[in-house]
C-alpha cells in the first residue's frame, strides 16, 4: 500500500465532509443524510484500510518506516473528521422537541408534553475502573439506552464519548452502525460485570480496617 494511496483515501472523506458542510441542513432530505452517512462509513473502512495495509508494510520496509509520523498524522486527521462528520449528521436528524401551544391546545396527531427545566445530567467518562462500573452502566442505561428517541448508531456515538483508555479500546472495536451498539454494550458488561472483583474488593476493605484505638463515638462512626 502507498503513501500516494492512503492520502487519496483520506482526502476523499476531508471532501466529502467540506461538501456536507457546505450545504444547510434545509437544503438536505432525510434520504440525503443517509446517503451521506453510507458513503462516510465506506470511506471510513477505506481509509482504516489502507492504513492497516501501509502499517503492516512499513514493519519490513525502511523507506515506509520514514513516513510513519506523516501516516499517522493524516491517520488522525481523518479520524477526529470522521467522528465530527458523524456527529454532524447525527445532531442535524435528532427529532425535535415537541414545545406547547400558546393556548395549550393539542393537535389531532401530536402528543404535546410538559417539560421542566432540570439541571444538566451526564455520565462520568468511564475508563476501565471494575469498581465504578456499576455506577456508569446504571446512569448510561438511564440517561441513553432508555432514551425513546435516539437511534442504536446515536447510543453506540455517545457510549465512544463516554468511555477512555481500555474500556474506548472495547467500544472503538466496532464500526459506529446501528447493528453494532447492542454488541459493544454486551462486550463492556462480559468484560466489567466481574463479581469476583466486587467481592475481593470488599473483604479487602472489610479486612483492612484500622483497629480502633480510642474507645469514641468518632471512632465507631469511622468504622461503621
Amino acid at each position: 500500500m502507498s503513501l500516494e494511496a492512503l492520502i487519496l483515501a483520506c482526502d476523499e472523506l476531508l471532501d466529502l465532509h467540506a461538501s456536507f458542510k457546505g450545504k444547510s441542513a434545509s437544503e438536505l432530505k432525510k434520504s440525503a443524510f443517509e446517503a451521506y452517512r453510507v458513503e462516510l462509513q465506506a470511506l471510513w473502512l477505506d481509509v482504516k484500510k489502507a492504513y492497516s495495509e501501509y502499517i503492516s508494510a512499513a514493519a519490513a520496509d525502511d523507506v515506509l518506516i520514514a513516513s510513519l509520523p506523516e501516516v499517522k498524522a493524516k491517520y488522525g486527521n481523518s479520524s477526529d473528521t470522521y467522528i465530527e462528520f458523524l456527529s454532524d449528521i447525527l445532531e442535524a436528524t435528532r427529532p425535535q422537541e415537541v414545545s406547547l401551544k400558546p393556548n395549550n391546545e393539542k393537535s389531532d396527531n401530536v402528543e404535546l408534553k410538559h417539560y421542566m427545566h432540570l439541571p444538566p445530567c451526564e455520565t462520568e467518562i468511564f475508563s476501565g475502573n471494575f469498581l465504578k462500573w456499576p455506577a456508569f452502566r446504571d446512569m448510561f442505561t438511564a440517561l441513553y439506552i432508555r432514551h425513546a428517541r435516539l437511534s442504536p448508531v446515536q447510543k453506540l456515538f455517545h457510549l465512544r464519548a463516554r468511555t477512555k483508555d481500555h474500556a474506548l479500546s472495547i467500544v472503538s472495536k466496532f464500526e459506529i452502525t446501528d447493528d453494532n451498539f447492542e454488541v459493544a454494550w454486551a462486550a463492556l458488561k462480559e468484560h466489567y460485570e466481574n463479581k469476583r472483583v466486587f467481592v475481593n474488593n470488599h473483604l479487602s476493605i472489610l479486612l483492612g480496617q484500622v483497629c480502633i484505638t480510642v474507645e469514641s463515638a468518632d471512632a465507631l462512626v469511622k468504622l461503621l
